[in-house]
Formats: C-alpha cells, sequence, structure tokens
C-alpha cells in the first residue's frame, strides 16, 4: 500500500461519482490504509463539504496524491521543528515544500505561476520587442 497512516494527501480524482466532484482538490490526513474493500484508504478531510455529512472519505489509490509522508514529517526533528518559523511550517504542511525544505512538484508550479503573475508586463513588452524585430527583418 502506498499510504501510510498519518500521511497528508489530496484528492486529485473523483470519488464516488459525479456527486462529490467537489471533493477534488481538497486535503486530508489518512486515518486508515488497509483492506476494506473497494475503498481500500479512509481519509479525514480538514474541512466539511456540503455534499458529505462527514469528514471522512473513503478512497482507492489512484485518487489520491501524496503530499506529505508521515515518515518524512518524523524526519524534522523536534529542534528543526522549534526553528522552522510558521510560514515555512505552512509550507510543509501545504505541500508546497517537503521536509528537505525542497519544492515540491506542486510547489514549482506554484512558484512559476506567481513569477509569470508578477513579470508578466515585462514578457509583453519583450514579446512586443520580438514581434518589432521580425517584422523588420522580413
Amino acid at each position: 500500500m502506498k499510504f501510510k497512516i498519518g500521511d497528508r494527501v489530496k484528492v486529485i480524482s473523483n470519488v464516488g461519482g459525479e456527486r462529490f466532484d467537489e471533493t477534488i482538490g481538497m486535503f486530508g490526513y489518512v486515518k486508515i490504509s488497509e483492506n476494506l474493500g473497494h475503498y481500500p484508504i479512509k481519509v479525514k478531510l480538514d474541512r466539511q463539504l456540503s455534499c458529505l455529512d462527514t469528514l471522512m472519505l473513503l478512497c482507492e489509490e489512484q485518487e489520491l496524491k501524496l503530499i506529505t509522508s508521515k515518515t518524512m514529517t518524523q524526519k524534522l526533528n523536534s529542534m528543526m521543528k522549534r526553528l522552522l518559523d510558521a510560514e515555512t511550517k505552512k509550507l510543509i504542511k501545504g505541500g508546497l515544500i517537503n521536509g528537505d525544505l525542497e519544492l515540491t512538484e506542486e510547489g514549482k508550479n506554484t512558484l512559476m505561476a506567481i513569477v509569470f503573475e508578477t513579470n508578466k508586463a515585462k514578457m509583453v513588452k519583450i514579446a512586443e520587442e520580438n514581434i518589432k524585430e521580425e517584422k523588420e527583418n522580413c
């Protein structure tokens, strides 16, 4: 089994049919990871959704993405945890950086989106210059 109790996960595909579309993108923690029949993983979601009357969700492995493994979190010793500021802890918990304080794939995508939005005007100016040069060379 890919997931262990305590792992932080994100729901990445439809769980339980169209009725649960709003579960996609939700974060939670694995509570049970064993053979429960068709849905072997029980996840406790961070917040309750209108389509569910519980915070618990039964999932299959392919419906989840590992954000932070419990073993990775345990690697951060107590001294290191005390040294990390609240914002860094949130980045780890949110899955944007890992226990080694490196960007995750989701963190890289998020950072690139921020860089793009911040520098969009500069990029448009460069694109306009490129277009102007192409016209002059033709």
